[in-house]
């Protein structure tokens, strides 16, 4: 009996077998899986060990290139340095218009080092290099400020040559945003870019604060190495988006190495752009260039380009009416002068009288002895008569003596002011003034009445 096997003990026997098998063959499967993944891991790490030494010998090369591109710079500096024309002329491209200028800048340079007016010091502020284009910034010293100038170089073989600036060699088009300003420029001028973005910025902030911006009030500045100008244009679209244009400060010259965006070029900037918000803000009437109105809404633009640079322009009545009134007070002023003559816009935005408001007239009334010094070289007595006191017989005969004199005044400062009111209940200022070709000469005094609401020369 116990020789009987029954089915399902065969069967079961049968899966023993099998089952064994399998595992033989898994184990087979295995060994051939890791001898694959082991080959490829071999191949990564030898591609990789592969890149990693191309990329080590690239970045070798590129120093290399790097380190002579200095090299180059420094010894063309040196040439310059100790007067070696020969050597000067050897880093330069073989153009010969480009060597003649270069021959030509030489001897500039020369010209300034005896004066004592540069320094050339070599160093080397920035360098960009892009593939076998460079750009190298390179500092000098002049009148002991530091300034950078933008030097081009072309690499040919294992020598970089120095040459003339171009559409390639200035790099491609970048763009700088901040609320209300698109600065689009090429990277050459990116540090200039920057720093005159950040600033203008700035200016709108204030602008938009004192005068209000429509939502789409904006600005898109272009600087530009082929630009006409320094400021070429400045348009005011329908949209209200204005444009700006701008000669790249490495184009021709050098610039301030601590800040490319110097007082030069902030004053002129700023003039446009506070122009701009107060033909927006007041619109564009056009005064007749003697009138008060004229010089007042002049004066508001110098002060505000002040506001925007704290370079003093010299707008000591706009400066007086913001610092007693508010600047407020120059805005409603500047929607007052279409309606008034003048001086009567400022009364009305202060609600005070003249003599009370304690304004500082000075850049006023000395604008108004150069217009009478003009106007009488000119002969032009119908545009000079409203300006002087006439009204008894002993003033007409003061004013006409110098009117008949024909010859034009000096020019005058007014170093003093004094307010006043005369017996008739007139405002008066007299003023000390000094001759400005002559400063040794002694101070005199001039006087002006307001009669109505127009300053009189009384004297």
């Amino acid at each position: 009996m116990s020789r009987i096997r029954f089915e399902w003990d065969i069967e079961s026997q049968r899966n023993l077998r099998s089952d064994a098998e399998d595992e033989r063959a898994k184990r087979r499967r295995k060994r051939r899986a890791y001898g694959i993944i082991v080959f490829v891991c071999f191949l990564l790490a030898a591609l990789a060990a592969g890149l990693v030494f191309v990329e080590r010998r690239l970045q070798a090369v590129e120093m290399q290139y790097a380190q002579l591109l200095q090299d180059t710079v420094k010894a063309e500096v040196a040439a310059l340095r100790i007067g070696d024309v020969k050597a000067f002329l050897s880093f330069q491209a073989d153009e010969a218009a480009w060597r003649q200028e270069q021959y030509e800048t030489f001897h500039a340079y020369s010209q300034q080092k005896t004066s004592g007016a540069i320094e050339l010091t070599g160093n080397i502020l920035a360098v960009n290099i892009d593939g076998e284009r460079a750009r190298v910034l390179v500092q000098e010293n002049v009148g002991e400020l530091p300034y950078a100038r933008l030097w081009f170089y072309q690499r040919e073989g294992a020598r970089w040559r120095h040459v003339a600036p171009s559409d390639a060699n200035w790099g491609a088009q970048r763009q700088f945003n901040a609320p209300r300003l698109q600065v689009n420029y090429r990277e050459a001028d990116q540090l200039f870019a920057e720093e005159l973005g950040e600033t203008i910025a700035s200016w709108l902030r204030i602008g938009c604060e004192l005068f209000g911006c429509a939502d789409d009030f904006a600005y898109t500045l272009e600087v530009q190495p082929d630009a006409a100008e320094l400021v070429a244009s400045v348009d005011a679209a329908a949209d209200a988006a204005r444009q700006l244009r701008l000669r790249s400060p490495y184009a021709d010259d050098s610039a301030r190495a601590d800040g490319a965006f110097d007082i030069s070029r902030q004053y002129r900037v700023s003039q446009l752009i506070a122009e701009a918000f107060i033909a927006d803000y007041a619109g564009t009437n056009a005064y007749a260039v003697n009138s008060d109105a004229h010089f007042l809404r002049e004066s508001a633009a110098r002060w505000l380009a002040e506001r925007f640079t704290r370079i003093d322009s010299g707008a000591l009545l706009m400066r007086s009416l913001a610092g007693n009134y508010g600047d407020e007070a120059v805005a409603r002023m500047l929607l007052l002068l279409p309606e008034g003559a003048g001086i009567s816009s400022i009364r009305r935005a202060i609600a005070d009288e003249i003599a009370a408001a304690a304004l500082d007239w000075r850049d006023f009334f000395a604008w108004r002895l150069l217009l009478e010094g003009e106007l009488i070289a000119a002969g032009d007595e119908a545009q000079w008569l409203p300006l002087v006191d006439t009204r008894d017989e002993e003033a007409r005969r003061r004013a006409y003596a110098r009117f008949n004199a024909r010859e034009a005044p000096p020019t005058y400062r007014v170093r003093e002011q004094s307010l006043s009111t005369n017996a008739a209940g007139e405002t008066q200022s007299r003023l000390t003034v000094e001759i400005a070709e002559d400063p040794a000469a002694a101070a005199s005094a001039i006087h002006f009445t307001l009669v109505g609401d127009v300053w009189l020369r009384a004297d």
